[in-house]
Order: structure tokens, then sequence, then C-alpha cells
């Protein structure tokens, strides 16, 4: 299966001082696929954000909204609470790192009438290692965990995993390689698929990434865009998911294609 997002956003910001900005954001995702409706969806979502230096430590604390559309399963509210947070060691060297809950609420309908089974609570955490090689070249680690609490036992789980990326800016913009290693482990059985095996997923999540100003890449542009507000996003992405349940096996493509415009209070 083969699907074609596309994403459109809006970024509003503002230096508040030297030290601090803050920032708003709305975004909507659109996806559709060659095969079928079953992972189609539009995604609106509306974030607000904070980011403050204080010495070596760069604090992001912030809040979204998001409300997934999918056509073949329920509309979900997610709100998220949360921080990215930054300690810099020196030029080469930082330390990523951050937490986040978020409470999911699933609609129900005639179609749906046990969606609100999925409703859940997830708690997260981040914690990650920056190494600048060059001022072009960055390399990034990081390990995560998530614990996801349902109404009901069987769509509870816990997640774990390791990302490894390289980044190199060009003069386009911004080229990033990353590959995620992910596991699931499922809390109680499902007895719809199997009333004697314990659900765990396994997935591995390569991905290629262009980001960058939209006149560097069409030069006539910039008689549309002189301050340079316009931003472009190219991503490919490839994942592959094996469970212990086969029905969950699963291998999908995406390309998601993306225009940012940002605006800026001071201007």
């Amino acid at each position: 299966v083969h699907s074609f997002p596309t994403r459109r956003s809006s970024d509003l910001g503002t230096e508040l001082d030297e030290t601090s900005a803050i920032n708003f954001n709305l975004g909507l995702n659109l996806n559709q696929q060659n095969k079928g409706n079953a992972e189609e969806y539009d995604i609106f979502s509306g974030s607000i954000s904070y980011s403050k230096f204080l010495g070596s430590n760069l604090l992001i604390p912030y809040i979204v909204y998001s409300k997934p559309n999918y056509r073949s399963q329920a509309d979900i509210n997610t709100v998220m609470i949360g921080m990215n947070n930054r300690y810099i060691i020196n030029n080469q060297n930082s330390i990523v790192y951050g937490a986040n809950f978020a409470r999911n609420k699933y609609d129900n309908n005639d179609k749906f009438s046990t969606a609100n089974l999925k409703n859940n609570e997830t708690l997260g955490a981040t914690l990650g290692y920056d190494y600048a090689l060059t001022q072009t070249d960055l390399f990034n680690s990081k390990i995560f965990f998530n614990n996801i609490d349902a109404d009901i036992a069987y769509n509870s789980y816990e997640s774990s995993g390791l990302s490894i990326s390289y980044s190199h800016i060009f003069p386009i913009g911004v080229f990033k390689l990353e590959r995620i290693f992910q596991t699931d482990s499922y809390k109680a059985k499902d007895t719809f698929y199997s009333s004697t095996i314990n659900r765990k997923d396994n997935s591995i999540t390569s991905q290629v990434t262009l980001t960058g100003q939209l006149n560097k890449v069409i030069p006539c542009f910039d008689n549309l865009d002189k301050d340079g507000t316009f931003f472009y996003y190219i991503n490919f992405k490839n994942n592959n998911m094996n469970s212990t349940l086969l029905n969950f096996n699963t291998e999908k493509e995406f390309l998601t294609l993306g225009v940012t415009k940002r605006f800026n209070f001071n201007e």
C-alpha cells in the first residue's frame, strides 16, 4: 500500500525578550492512498509552546490538541501537555530530555459503538544525546518509554525504543536520515484475536526527510517571499511491524509533502 499525505500548517511566533519566546501552530494533515481507504485520514492539530534559556538549559513546555479523523476508525480527541528540554554541555555536545502526559478520548457513534473502550492516558519520557561533528553535521540518539493505560486492559501496553539519526545542512535545507526501533508489549490478551497469545509488536521505521526555506529550492519565489517565511517539508517513511498476532503484521510506506507559512509578530 502506498499512501500520499499532504501537510499544511501555519506558525505564529514572537520573542518575549532576549531569552524567551512563544509559538503557536495550526496544522491540517490529509492522507490518501492507492488501495482502499483504511488508512486515509485528515488530522487537525493546534499547539502552543514557550521557550526559555536558563543558563545552559533550554526549557520548552508545550500544550497540544489533535483531532484525527480516520475513515475506518473512530475519531480521537487528544490533549497533551509536556516539555522538550535541552542541556547544552558545549558547542558540540548536548543532552535532550523530556516528558509528556496525554489523554485520548474516542468518539462513540452507531458505527463505532465500543470506541470508548480505547480511551486512554499516556505517560511518556525521552532521553537523548546530540553530537555536532561539524557545523553542518549532527548525530542524535534517543531512548523513549511510554505507558498507555486504556479503559479496558487489552488496549493497555508499554512502549519503548531507540531512535538514531544523522542530519546534514545543505544550501537548500536540512537532510535527515533516521531509524527507529520500537517494542509494544500489551498488558492483557485480546480474546477477539486469541485467548492464548500475548500481543507484542516489534517495529522498525526508516525515514528520509528534507526541510528548508521554499525560496532556496524555487529561486523565483524570492519575489513573493523576500523574508523567507515559507518552508517546505518532504518525508519518505517505511514502517515494518512484526507481531505475535499475525493480524497486525504490516509494512507501510508514506510520502509526505508539506508547506508551512511562518508569521512573526515583531515584524
